[in-house]
């Protein structure tokens, strides 16, 4: 976004301090929605992550229900959870 100069003629133009501690504010919100829209899909990520390997146990294994696809999945909430707390904290 282009920086607009004070115009004297115009009071209501922002001037360079003011611009400047806006694109300060600008880029501190752009940086946390960064971090935790990263963070929601790092959860989201391990627990597909765990459901798949628990899947796949599921038919490598042999069972006809897919116990091993729900344990992963819950260990992938849990992981994620974790996750999450880590990241908040910092």
């Amino acid at each position: 976004m282009a920086k607009t100069p004070k115009d004297p003629s115009n009071p209501k133009s922002p001037s360079s301090q003011e611009q400047n501690k806006a694109d300060q504010e600008r880029a501190q919100l752009n940086a946390k929605f960064a971090k935790y829209t990263g963070s929601a899909l790092k959860v989201a990520a391990v627990i597909l992550i765990f459901f798949y390997i628990g899947h796949w146990l599921d038919g490598k294994l042999g069972f006809e229900k897919p116990w091993l696809g729900m344990v992963g999945s819950l260990i992938g909430v849990a992981a994620g959870i974790y996750s999450l707390i880590r990241d908040l904290q910092d």
